[in-house]
């Protein structure tokens, strides 16, 4: 929920994020999910919807990039700058709840 932050100086999250975990896409032997198991793990998200993934840093975030392709998503972008980058804009928005509402989904990477 974005109230704990160890890496950046400002804690929280882009509002209307919706968070995934990066490593709950792999198997247990490092292999992606199947396709089945993605499209079931992303379920709920319009798969024509605009979606902006972030983490922190932009590291972690790729593999929910590659993840929501591979589940036949369409406009999936990386927002490379991540939470690092959103903080250094004083007029940016910093969300620490659940509940926002945005035109397009911005996806966490992080725990």
């Amino acid at each position: 929920m974005g109230q704990n932050e160890t890496m950046d100086q400002v804690g929280g999250h882009i509002p209307g994020a919706i968070n995934f975990f990066w490593k709950d896409l792999f198997n247990e032997d490092g292999t992606y999910k199947s396709v089945e198991q993605l499209e079931q793990h992303f379920k709920g998200i319009d798969k024509d919807a605009e979606i902006v993934v972030y983490c922190g840093s932009g590291v972690s975030a790729t593999p929910n990039v590659l993840a929501l392709e591979q589940a036949g998503f369409t406009s999936v972008r990386l927002y490379a700058g991540s939470w690092s980058d959103w903080i250094s804009y004083d007029d940016n928005a910093i969300g620490t709840g659940k509940k926002y509402k945005i035109k397009f989904a911005f996806l966490k990477s992080e725990k």
